[in-house]
């Protein structure tokens, strides 16, 4: 799989400056907007995803939850990307502690992962999914299909799937 993620109708560029102008980082709150480059090049726009459900997964390549929970992310999202589900997981650490590099290559390689892979070693969009001071991993966080924070930071264990299905059971938005 080497990108072109599935993805919704976007709105115009006045209307998307409109609709985020009180845009947030925080529970209930439009979900501020960043672009990176996934594992294949291609720059990601997190509002590109705009009617999806997203799950924002941060992880690392030395934490042991991580890794169990990467064992199975990638078939509940297979399961339900035709419903407009994307994962976007944003890849912190390599496998030595303290090593900011990351290596997705090796990560997708490991778990078979098919969906956008962001190596995050300098932190550019992770802080906004986190409260300040120390976190836990993995940490996640559930946009809604009208681009709202619905979960945020989540820490340890599984995603929320139960809320993810919920959402997925919502109409999409015009």
């Amino acid at each position: 799989y080497e990108g072109e993620y599935p993805r919704g109708p976007l709105m115009s560029g006045d209307d998307w400056d409109d609709y985020t102008d009180d845009a947030g980082w925080d529970e209930g709150e439009i979900s501020r907007g960043w672009k990176l480059t996934d594992q294949h090049g291609e720059e990601i726009k997190l509002k590109r995803f705009f009617g999806s459900v997203i799950l924002i997964d941060l992880s690392s390549e030395w934490c042991g939850p991580c890794r169990i929970s990467a064992e199975t992310i990638n078939e509940e999202y297979e399961d339900r990307m035709e419903d407009g589900f994307i994962v976007i997981q944003l890849l912190l650490d390599g496998l030595g502690m303290g090593d900011r590099e990351p290596n997705g290559d090796r990560w997708i390689d490991e778990f078979g992962l098919t969906f956008p892979l962001i190596e995050e070693g300098d932190m550019h969009a992770v802080p906004h999914y986190i409260p300040a001071g120390s976190f836990g991993i993995p940490n996640y966080t559930v946009i809604d299909r009208e681009h709202r924070i619905d979960t945020w930071y989540k820490a340890g264990g599984e995603p929320p799937w139960e809320d993810i299905d919920d959402l997925l059971d919502e109409d999409r938005p015009d």
